[in-house]
């Protein structure tokens, strides 16, 4: 469950960066956070981070090299 969870979370950060109202510093701090996430992962070991570092590390140099998924649908009413 909580790998499920954090590929969802990575899947939206790597998504907002394709959003065209997402101001240019904002948009470069998030590329850094990420650069620096995948740092992390890359050293902590485990398969799955490992994954999510390769992951990362693709997106940020050519977008089109990885799928994301569409993201989940808010049922309406649902808290925010």
């Amino acid at each position: 469950m909580r790998h499920t969870a954090d590929w969802t979370v990575l899947n939206h950060l790597l998504t907002v960066l394709e959003s065209p109202g997402l101001h240019a510093p904002v948009r470069a701090t998030l590329r850094n956070a990420l650069r620096r996430l995948a740092d992390i992962l890359r050293v902590q070991g485990g398969e799955q981070r490992r994954e999510a570092a390769r992951s990362i590390g693709a997106y940020l140099a050519d977008p089109r090299t990885l799928r994301l998924d569409p993201l989940p649908r808010v049922p309406p009413g649902a808290p925010n």
